[in-house]
């Protein structure tokens, strides 16, 4: 558990969050009562993607912390670990709130407390398990392998997570490299995903970022990779493919999602769309150095898409992102 946290009162505004976030560089902020009660929890992803979706920044730094943020799963001071890694994987959350008996704040657990908890459980016990038969230390072993997983994996969508992205984009730049072939990379972002969270609420939301993986996983070749890269935004690696080639499949990825024909009345296209921008790892004479920035032409491309109306691809050529609508 950890025991500082940053805290916020109700009335505080966005502009209080923000604050925090760059002066205490923390991941999330819990917002108290007088008494001391947690009421909701308000991250700083949650935080950057709505400052990102909206066009009148002074206005939103005046709102209510309370207006922005998420409901807060609480646990009570006894709660042993293996009850919180229950509630955690069955409520999908990804902080819980700790309290006493009185409903008080005590402190928050996170993510990696729980696997890095359960991580030195087990390593606490390792003596002993050691003097076991073979059938206890291959379930040891078992658990092990699990938790390696669970490192690498997206919970809500069972997809590659960010971590599993950074591993496979390592080693296929590195035989691009080695076999002088290309690359590429795209970018998918859910177009109005915050304004869908807001009108259908959070838990639509996450069935509609599940059946987005689903379609995009439809849409992919055996050969790509894909990964929910944060938040809304999806990131998929094909190896040993240029990007004219890769414009098909962006077609049919964008196109794909659009005829699931999935309701958001909050979007000009009243259905869940994406946009999608895609970059080369030779798109330019020189080869560029590192698969990161590869990732940011691509994330230059996704951003030239969202100017395009949303619901379409662009795609780096010659090092220059260059618009293809997907319709």
């Amino acid at each position: 558990m950890t025991t500082e946290v940053d805290c916020l009162a109700p009335g505080d505004t966005l502009q209080t969050a923000m604050e925090h976030v760059v002066t205490h560089l923390r991941s999330c902020m819990i917002i108290v009562d007088s008494k001391n009660k947690p009421l909701g929890i308000l991250t700083e992803r949650r935080l950057l993607h709505t400052i990102a979706e909206t066009a009148d920044y002074n206005n939103l730094m005046t709102q209510k912390c309370t207006d922005h943020m998420h409901e807060a799963v609480k646990v009570h001071e006894s709660t042993t670990l293996v009850k919180a890694l229950e509630l955690k994987n069955s409520l999908n959350a990804k902080h819980l709130v700790v309290v006493d008996r009185d409903g008080q704040l005590m402190g928050l657990i996170t993510q990696t407390d729980l696997i890095s908890s359960y991580a030195e459980m087990i390593e606490k016990t390792k003596d002993h398990l050691e003097k076991t038969v073979l059938k206890r230390t291959q379930e040891l072993e078992n658990v092990n392998r699990k938790l390696a997983s669970m490192s690498l994996i997206d919970p809500l969508t069972g997809l590659g997570n960010r971590r599993a992205m950074q591993v496979d984009i390592m080693k296929t730049h590195a035989a691009s490299i080695r076999h002088d072939k290309p690359y590429t990379v795209a970018l998918l972002d859910i177009d109005y995903f915050k304004k869908y969270n807001d009108h259908y609420g959070h838990q639509k939301g996450d069935k509609v970022l599940q059946d987005v993986a689903h379609s995009f996983k439809e849409s992919i070749r055996s050969t790509d990779f894909l990964y929910r890269y944060g938040g809304e935004e999806f990131l998929v690696l094909m190896p040993e493919t240029s990007a004219q080639e890769a414009k098909i499949l962006m077609a049919r990825i964008v196109g794909d999602l659009a005829k699931l024909k999935i309701e958001h009345t909050k979007s000009p296209m009243q259905v869940v769309t994406t946009s999608a921008g895609a970059a080369e790892s030779a798109s330019s004479p020189k080869r560029l150095t590192t698969w990161r920035q590869v990732i940011e032409i691509a994330d230059k491309c996704l951003y030239k898409s969202k100017e395009s109306g949303r619901n379409t691809y662009s795609i780096a050529e010659s090092n220059l992102p260059q618009v293809a609508n997907s319709n």
